[in-house]
C-alpha cells in the first residue's frame, strides 16, 4: 500500500514544511497528493493529521530531555517518510511514573497534555522504533515521548484513525 513512488511523493510535498520540534498540524485535503488519496479511500482516517519533523532530545542537567505527553486522539498511524529508523524511539510510561502539568503544548487546534516524571523517574512500559519499511499504529492517549539520538532529521506523518485501535487491527487483520 505504501510505496517508494508514495515516500518520494511526500518527501516533495513537505520539503521545507516541516517545523522542528512539536508536529505541524495538517489538512490532507489541502494537498493534491495521490497518495492521501488512496489512503483515504482504503482506510478510515480524518482528513486531519500531524506532520512530525524531529531532531536529537536536547540534554538538560546531563540528562536527556524527554517531552512526554498523551495526545488528544486515541490512537494515531504513523507513516515514515524520511530519515526514520534505529535510533529514534517511541517510549511509553507507566501511568503512575509521570505526573500530569497544568499546561498542554501544542497549538490552538492541537494540544496535547504533557506530563513531568515523578521523582523517581518515568518507569518504561514499552518501546518501539518507526522504521522506513512500515507505518506503525499507536495508541496516543498513554503517556509517551520520542528519544532521537541520531543526528538526522527524521520525518513522518502521523494520521488519526476515525474507528478505535481493535477495529483498525481487525481491518488489517481480519482473522
Amino acid at each position: 500500500m505504501y510505496t517508494e513512488d508514495d515516500r518520494q511523493e511526500l518527501i516533495q510535498l513537505f520539503k521545507g514544511r516541516g517545523r522542528q520540534g512539536h508536529g505541524q498540524m495538517i489538512n490532507l485535503d489541502d494537498f493534491d497528493s495521490n497518495y492521501f488519496r488512496k489512503l483515504q479511500n482504503n482506510f478510515p482516517v480524518s482528513n486531519i493529521a500531524v506532520l512530525h519533523y524531529t531532531t536529537p532530545n536536547a540534554i538538560v542537567n546531563d540528562k536527556m530531555y524527554k517531552m512526554i505527553h498523551r495526545d488528544p486522539r486515541p490512537v494515531a498511524l504513523n507513516i515514515p517518510i524520511q530519515n526514520c529508523g534505529i535510533g529514534a524511539d517511541t517510549i511509553f510510561y507507566t501511568v503512575d511514573s509521570v505526573a500530569e502539568r497544568l499546561e498542554s503544548i501544542g497549538n490552538g487546534q492541537y494540544k496535547a497534555t504533557s506530563y513531568s516524571e515523578q521523582p523517581t523517574g518515568a518507569v518504561e512500559l514499552d518501546r518501539f522504533c518507526l522504521t522506513m519499511d512500515s507505518a506503525m499504529l499507536l495508541r496516543t492517549d498513554h503517556p509517551h515521548a520520542k528519544v532521537q539520538t541520531t543526528d538526522a532529521h527524521r520525518m513522518f506523518l502521523s494520521v488519526t484513525p476515525i474507528i478505535g485501535f481493535e477495529n483498525f487491527i481487525q481491518l488489517l487483520d481480519p482473522h
